[in-house]
């Protein structure tokens, strides 16, 4: 099944009916983590789980990429690539709950590379 039908502009965002939960990740580990936060997030919240994906300062993986990934996901109702940062989207969308992961994904991002240059040493 094709997901990238998923994937907003931010116009097309602006259209959709509230209320709706925001996610707002870099997506560049995708890990378990983020799915049962999804999931957590999907089953305290009515209405509509958007994931809005912004970049990092020197991203791992294309925008492009992460959105097709994030909109694979079933939980996720919609994805919205923002190059120019969340904020945008979240005025556009008036989103009922604000989840920030930005922070969180950054360090995990940090942890993986650790991880894969102690791995290449060996």
């Amino acid at each position: 099944m094709d997901t990238r039908h998923k994937i907003l502009t931010l116009e097309e965002a602006r259209l959709l009916p509230p209320p709706a939960v925001a996610f707002v990740t870099h997506l560049e580990v995708l890990r378990a983590a983020h799915v049962q936060k999804l999931q957590g997030l999907a089953d305290a919240n009515p209405g509509t789980l958007l994931v809005v994906l912004t970049d990092p300062a020197s991203p791992l993986v294309p925008l492009q990429a992460r959105a097709e990934l994030a909109a694979a996901l079933r939980v996720v109702d919609y994805v919205v690539p923002s190059p120019e940062g969340a904020e945008p989207v979240l005025s556009a969308v008036h989103a009922a709950l604000v989840v920030h992961d930005e922070e969180e994904d950054i360090e995990r991002t940090r942890l993986l590379i650790e991880h894969v240059r102690r791995r290449s040493r060996s």
